[in-house]
């Protein structure tokens, strides 16, 4: 994966039919590449609901389908560990 930038995250956030990114978009992200820093890999949707504030619920319709797979791939992450390593592949 390129080095990543918040134009790679508006890019990967388009491909993904979200957009443009909001403050609670940018507020998850943020945190979620400040947790994997911190533990080495990407947290699970339940911990980014916890670190930032905003609930599982709001953060699913932020990023709808997978969301904490969806984003750590716009945080330019690996999914979390959550997912099965067979769907790791095919977010």
């Amino acid at each position: 994966m390129p080095e990543w930038t918040p134009e790679t995250a508006e890019a990967i956030a388009r491909e993904a039919g979200i957009g443009p990114l909001s403050t609670d978009h940018w507020t998850v992200l943020a945190h979620c590449r400040e947790d994997a820093v911190r533990r080495g890999f990407a947290p699970s949707l339940r911990r980014l609901a916890e670190l930032t504030g905003l609930g599982g619920a709001r953060i699913a319709q932020l990023f709808p389908g997978r969301p904490s797979a969806l984003v750590a791939r716009i945080a330019g992450l690996e999914p979390p560990r959550e997912w099965p390593r067979d769907l790791q592949g095919r977010l």
